[in-house]
């Protein structure tokens, strides 16, 4: 936290908030009944409360509201686990995956109620916002690797919408439905469904402010669109996209993306993120995400285009999944969803390099020299000639006929895995076993 904002937060009177494991949500803000808390970026773009000790009646309200001072000890339910994809061609292209999200909320819109979400805002910077249309709804839609701001206004206006009877449905992270359950804590809720969207982490606003600065530089123009999640060539291998103010576009493989590479590799996260006690603690009625790795269940239905993972904790939100029409769903494990997002339960590591990089990054002016030093494509690579080599050995141990049949059936499966965030040891296990089953038709079929 910056020296500005700990004296701030430390003077005699002063409220004591969280310091590095503040998630940013704005609860204490939005709860101050003098105004006296306002949420500051620090030195790598992390939204961090900042108190106005003069102004501050020391109520305690804005500890009391504090999701990471006070995490929910009750964990959640699993009622129901399934796979989900809407059948209108459009919605689901529309979206980063099953498009199951934008089924609900425009359900909700057609009965008269309101949605909140993460839209992208001037600057590209990604705030909490609300629409009662779904002519809007194609703002909320789509993946925003950037940890949305939450004003006190949105908070407000939640309240506001419960208070007059309206139904709600807010969508965020897992700290974030965490906060306004804490901050709507006494009021009347039955109209509430929230809706916690999968959470690797959220990477530095800083971090990506450069990257904006960076892809506007080496094009020339101004960037007038970005999307993470390009279902092209299809979901589970999908691409970046920007697109520019002279009409042209540049698309690449995800993880060919420095940002989104720099992202997967946990460095720039928010240090809260390594430490959430959010992960199945945050009061949710829903969980939404991709379902990576369904392909290896052998469901008999089509991923191409994408496939939601979708938990329901509550009754209220199995209520909201089964009553969903214009989507196929069925039935799974809750641990056939886990298998593939280990982010449901578990926070990303501390890498080793962590603090090295957001020293950098602190005192970064420009990306260019920064991404000469943290290039992640040379570590991909070995990575992948390491595999490679390990897969030759078996070849020759086993035949090669039987060894590209079993790894070509698991490698998709494998590097999603990996990308989103499974353990080593899962995927460690995962080889073994292919192996194990190879060398074990080797010798069935040479006795």
């Amino acid at each position: 936290m910056p020296d500005s904002h700990r004296d701030n937060n430390q003077r005699k009177g002063a409220p004591r908030l969280p310091g590095e494991t503040c998630c940013g949500c704005g609860a204490c803000s939005a709860t101050c009944p003098t105004g006296s808390i306002e949420m500051l970026p620090d030195s790598l773009g992390f939204l961090r409360p900042s108190v106005k000790a003069d102004r501050c009646v020391s109520c305690g309200r804005c500890e009391s509201v504090c999701p990471s001072l006070h995490p929910r000890a009750e964990k959640d339910t699993v009622l129901g686990a399934f796979w989900a994809k809407g059948v209108d061609g459009e919605e689901l292209a529309a979206s980063s995956s099953g498009g199951i999200f934008g089924l609900i909320a425009r359900k909700v819109l057609t009965e008269g109620g309101a949605v909140y979400g993460a839209v992208w805002t001037e600057g590209w910077r990604v705030e909490h916002a609300r629409i009662d249309n779904a002519s809007e709804l194609h703002h909320l839609r789509k993946s925003k690797y950037v940890q949305s701001s939450v004003g006190p206004d949105v908070y407000a206006s939640v309240r506001c919408d419960l208070a007059a009877g309206r139904q709600v449905l807010y969508s965020g992270t897992g700290c974030q439905i965490a906060a306004l359950r804490s901050y709507l804590e006494g009021s009347a809720c039955d109209n509430l469904l929230c809706a916690e969207i999968i959470c690797h982490g959220v990477p530095s606003p800083k971090l990506w402010q450069l990257y904006v600065g960076w892809l506007e530089q080496r094009r020339g123009e101004r960037l007038s669109g970005f999307s993470f999640r390009e279902k092209e060539p299809e979901w589970e291998r999908y691409s970046v996209r920007a697109d520019f103010s002279d009409g042209s576009s540049w698309q690449v493989p995800y993880m060919d993306c420095w940002y989104m590479a720099a992202f997967m590799s946990d460095l720039p996260l928010r240090p809260s993120c390594h430490v959430c006690p959010f992960k199945r603690r945050s009061g949710s009625d829903v969980v939404l995400g991709d379902f990576w790795g369904i392909g290896g269940l052998d469901l008999g239905i089509g991923i191409r285009e994408g496939v939601s993972a979708v938990v329901a904790n509550t009754e209220k939100g199995l209520f909201a999944v089964q009553g969903l029409e214009d989507c196929r769903r069925g039935e799974v494990e809750y641990g056939e969803i886990l298998a593939g997002n280990r982010s449901l339960e578990l926070p990303a590591p501390v890498p080793e390099r962590k603090p090295a990089f957001l020293k950098e990054l602190e005192e970064a002016s420009d990306l260019s020299p920064f991404i000469s030093r943290w290039d992640f494509v040379p570590s991909r690579r070995a990575v992948w000639r390491g595999r490679i080599k390990k897969i030759k050995t078996v070849a020759s141990e086993c035949g090669t006929a039987r060894t590209v049949a079993v790894f070509v059936k698991i490698a998709g499966k494998a590097v999603v895995l990996m990308a989103k965030g499974a353990d080593k040891e899962t995927l460690q296990k995962m080889a073994q076993v292919a192996v194990e089953e190879l060398r074990e038709k080797k010798r069935g079929g040479d006795s």
